[in-house]
């Protein structure tokens, strides 16, 4: 039981980071657009 609760959490873990990463992008690329223009 323990062991899914962890495998759980590790996958909750990846989608934050994968979200996060993602707004991060965008705003990386929001920024350069901004510059740009």
């Amino acid at each position: 039981m323990q062991n899914a609760i962890t495998q759980v959490g590790r996958i909750q873990q990846i989608v934050l980071m994968k979200r996060f990463k993602r707004n991060e992008l965008k705003a990386k690329t929001h920024h350069i657009h901004e510059s740009v223009s």
